[in-house]
């Protein structure tokens, strides 16, 4: 078959004001890592953090476990770091 293929080069602004860039720019390239999976599967196989800790994140933010990364905008992004 005919493939195509994309590179993505992430740049962070410095007006979004994350505490945490370096975690933000591990939890994106945890869920690049399998496209088309679940976040809450691939943050997990990411070690980033533990079972709980995703568990009370997803609670606290009102996050459906079976969210993929791309409905989520930047605001989340900037709580789940």
């Amino acid at each position: 078959p005919k493939v195509e293929s994309t590179v993505l080069y992430f740049k962070l602004k410095n007006n979004l004001n994350i505490e945490n860039s370096n975690k933000l720019l591990k939890i994106i390239k945890a869920w690049y890592s399998e496209r088309r999976k679940k976040l809450y599967s691939n943050l997990l196989k990411s070690s980033l953090f533990s079972r709980e800790e995703l568990d009370k994140i997803f609670e606290i933010n009102n996050l459906d476990i079976n969210i993929r990364a791309e409905e989520l905008n930047i605001e989340y992004w900037k709580k789940i770091t």
